[in-house]
């Protein structure tokens, strides 16, 4: 709940030049909401999916939750890469 909603907080914010200052310190907490969200399921996860996993299943399971992280930052990479390769750069 926590981590879904920091987010959409961020994807909803106002820019500076709406509201000023207080874009840069609604940003600031939202971020540390999203920190304590991940860090808060980043080992709690894993040990929930082992638990609850088929005996021959479990560290196939554990690994999941250890993996989304991890797979989100090389997907934002690679977007990123092929955004800077493909678009010109007064468009990046």
């Amino acid at each position: 709940f926590l981590l879904g909603t920091s987010t959409a907080g961020i994807a909803f914010l106002p820019g500076y030049a709406s509201i000023g200052f207080t874009a840069i310190v609604l940003l600031s907490i939202f971020r540390f909401a999203q920190g304590l969200a991940l860090g808060g399921s980043w080992d709690g996860l894993p040990s929930l999916l082992a638990l609850n996993a088929p005996p021959n299943k479990r560290g196939w399971y554990a690994m999941l939750g250890q993996l989304g992280a991890p797979l989100g930052f090389f997907l934002a990479s690679a977007l990123f890469a092929y955004l800077y390769s493909s678009l010109p750069l007064a468009d990046f």
